[in-house]
């Protein structure tokens, strides 16, 4: 990719708030992105070390039976948080995505999911440039 796409691109993003309206092939390194992040925690309310998030891009809708497209998976700190981006190379949309919390090895409870109807993906070019949030808070519970 030559410097002048890239410049032209950078700028419209700052411009804009995105590459272009629409899907713009000369772009490469605009990617519509958005943010996941939450707490996973027990009935009690006691934060889940080490939970494993995954959170899944769904762009057929919450009710569809394909397979998530793209995702990012991470792991819940010592305070129980988690914070995922999502990238996607589709054009700028409202996806849904589902989120899912899978307990550490040994932890007596239970895979917790919850869904995201429609979060609001956007071009972003290269982060910081993150446009819409979306907070999921899980609770495991015992089987």
């Amino acid at each position: 990719m030559n410097r002048e796409i890239a410049s032209a691109c950078t700028v419209s993003l700052l411009a804009l708030g995105g590459c272009a309206l629409g899907t713009d092939p000369s772009c490469d390194i605009c990617v519509t992105e958005a943010v996941v992040y939450g707490n996973a925690t027990d009935t009690s309310g006691a934060p889940v070390v080490g939970a494993s998030i995954e959170v899944l891009l769904r762009t057929a809708g919450c009710g569809a039976t394909e397979a998530a497209v793209f995702g990012n998976t991470g792991v819940t700190d010592a305070a129980g948080a988690y914070r995922l981006n999502v990238g996607t190379p589709v054009a700028p949309a409202d996806h849904c995505v589902a989120v899912r919390a899978t307990p550490p090895a040994g932890a007596d409870l239970t895979v917790a999911v919850d869904t995201v109807p429609a979060l609001r993906f956007r071009y972003t070019g290269k982060a910081p440039f993150i446009t819409d949030s979306a907070r999921v808070d899980l609770v495991l519970s015992p089987p």
